[in-house]
């Protein structure tokens, strides 16, 4: 439903974010039109599949890993999120998790013998409050602010980490390395007609 144009997207359509809060989707197009669905209007039987439909969703978009994941990986992202939502978290997102923050929390709950989620909660901690303090520390200094994002204090979260529990980083370099192994996917002998 987008449209690509050079490398900046444009989006078709507009939600309105604080109306959706109220149960409410009204989506403005690009030429006006305006289309809305009360939620909070909907028959029982149909609000009760749409929460299904959604918990399926948000439990099965916690699992899209990288292709080099393995299967533990794939029960312990569903379990921390299952225990976030438990919590009553939304997420428990570690910033710059991708591969290498996915990869570094995994080192750190399995070094740490801790849950994944324990583990993204105490990193996500880590890097909230190094967050904050750099940014009180630098509040004068517009250029240096403008560096000091989420994913840069949990990249140095991680290289401190990493620098100094030396067993830490043996459990990250062995996840990293398997991680890759299972990237490496020899030529496929396979036959063709023409």
């Amino acid at each position: 439903m987008a449209e690509v144009q050079g490398t900046k997207r444009t989006s078709v359509k507009k939600v309105d974010g604080e109306l959706l809060q109220t149960g409410v989707y009204q989506a403005t197009f690009a030429d006006g039109t305006v289309v809305a669905v009360d939620g909070n209007a909907l028959p029982d039987d149909i609000k009760r599949k749409l929460f299904l439909y959604g918990l399926k969703q948000k439990l099965d978009d916690s699992m899209a890993l990288d292709a080099g994941s393995d299967l533990k990986d794939y029960i312990e992202e569903l379990q921390a999120t299952g225990d976030s939502l438990t919590s009553g978290q939304w997420t428990m997102r570690v910033a710059g998790e991708g591969v290498e923050g996915g990869l570094f929390a995994r080192a750190y709950a399995r070094h740490n013998a801790i849950s994944l989620g324990d583990a993204k909660a105490k990193i996500a901690g880590l890097v909230e409050r190094n967050l904050v303090a750099n940014q009180t520390r630098f509040a004068g200094n517009k250029e240096a602010l403008e560096k000091i994002t989420e994913r840069a204090v949990f990249n140095r979260i991680r290289d401190a980490a990493l620098e100094r529990d030396a067993g830490l980083n043996t459990t990250y370099q062995e996840l990293k390395a398997a991680k890759g192994a299972k990237k490496r996917v020899g030529p496929v002998e396979m036959t063709v007609e023409l």
